[in-house]
């Protein structure tokens, strides 16, 4: 946490106080969940003490799904991009040696470490590479306004959290909890307090799923659609994964799946012939 501390936060808040022309001490959240190794003490005191100018705020145990951007959009755009990637390595791979003459049947994948830690390592810049383009952050953006409270006009995005109704909703809770304000006038100090605030670690989550279906067909688009509810321009970053015109939830897995089967690219051999039919013709020759 140290290196990730001095290597990414601190380095971007400089990089915001630049941009935006603040002042050198201005505090800034840090708002995570209560991971085990963000709530322990080692963590806390380290913040408290080298790092004075960063607020710790965690998000209540099993509210992630609600209130943490990362689980609540950006997981599972991000997830599809290097699930993607991976399927566009594969493409590539075979490509190449069935140009030098393989035949499909006996292409071989690799399996040495430095060459499938490369490939991994691309998925990874490539997904960092596209949350920087103008659709990336859009989604971001977008991640984050999701995080709402149901039925209400609350959200984490900048609009409503700078917004007047916000202020005003704030200003009058702290006046209903004069020790939550001393706490924060403390923290923060008096004059500034309007204007900087303008249980049990969570179970593992969103692990991997190996018995649901491969979803790689199933655009870049249509996902971020699905998970944010806005239209995004991203499927140019899938170079060679064949998606499909459009997905229904699945039943099984509430994820996305093909509308219809001659859509499920899975459902082919490598011949194009449908894999249901080349087995009625086996069991028809077998009687």
């Amino acid at each position: 946490m140290r290196q990730w501390v001095e290597g990414v936060l601190v380095p971007w808040r400089l990089k915001i106080i630049a941009r935006d022309n603040l002042d050198d001490d201005q505090l800034m959240i840090l708002f995570i969940d209560i991971y085990p190794v963000h709530t322990g003490q080692e963590f806390q005191t380290m913040i408290f003490e080298e790092f004075p100018f960063i607020i710790l705020i965690f998000v209540p145990g099993g509210c992630t799904g609600l209130m943490q951007p990362a689980d609540v959009g950006l997981q599972r755009v991000a997830k599809h991009i290097l699930k993607q990637d991976s399927l566009d390595y594969l493409v590539d791979v075979f490509k190449t040696q069935c140009k030098q003459g393989v035949a499909p049947k006996d292409v071989k994948f690799p399996s040495s470490l430095p060459v499938l830690c490369d490939a991994t390592v691309r998925g990874l810049v490539k997904m960092f590479n596209f949350f920087q383009t103008s659709e990336g952050r859009k989604i971001i953006k977008q991640a984050w306004r999701k995080c709402e409270i149901l039925g209400t006009e609350w959200n984490l995005s900048i609009e409503c959290s700078w917004g007047k109704a916000s202020e005003k909703a704030l200003l009058n809770f702290l006046r209903e909890d004069p020790t939550l304000a001393t706490e924060i006038a403390n923290r923060c100090g008096a004059t500034h307090l309007a204007q900087v605030l303008m249980s049990d670690p969570d179970p593992e989550e969103n692990c991997a799923d190996f018995d649901s279906p491969d979803d790689s067909d199933v655009s870049l688009n249509t996902v971020v659609h699905d998970a944010l509810g806005i239209v995004a321009h991203a499927d140019e970053f899938s170079q060679n994964a064949p998606t499909i015109s459009a997905a229904v939830v699945s039943q099984e897995t509430n994820g996305l799946a093909a509308t219809n089967d001659s859509e499920d690219i899975w459902a082919y051999t490598e011949n194009g012939e449908r894999w249901d039919e080349v087995q009625e013709v086996q069991v028809d020759s077998d009687s």
